[in-house]
């Protein structure tokens, strides 16, 4: 068996939005890595540095996981920078 490769894309959300990501006690980030079969990836606020406007976010799977994942509402900003 050879085992797929794990893709991974890192997005800028703004700050502000990070609330929406997580959901009450995580339950909208639960959501979209269970129905995507993706890991999701917060920066922690102590790791952001002071005044930044971005918290990095790193979504990491299967291409079409990502794909999806990205596309939930919370994940899918305009303001989103995608690295």
């Amino acid at each position: 068996t050879c085992a797929l490769p794990i893709w991974r894309v890192v997005i800028g959300l703004p700050a502000d939005r990070c609330g929406n990501v997580l959901g009450k006690r995580g339950v909208v980030m639960n959501f979209i890595k269970a129905s995507t079969l993706c890991t999701i990836r917060m920066q922690k606020r102590e790791e952001v540095p002071r005044n930044a406007l971005l918290r990095e976010t790193t979504v990491s799977g299967s291409p079409e996981g990502i794909e999806r994942a990205t596309h939930y509402a919370p994940l899918h900003q305009p303001a989103c920078q995608r690295h």
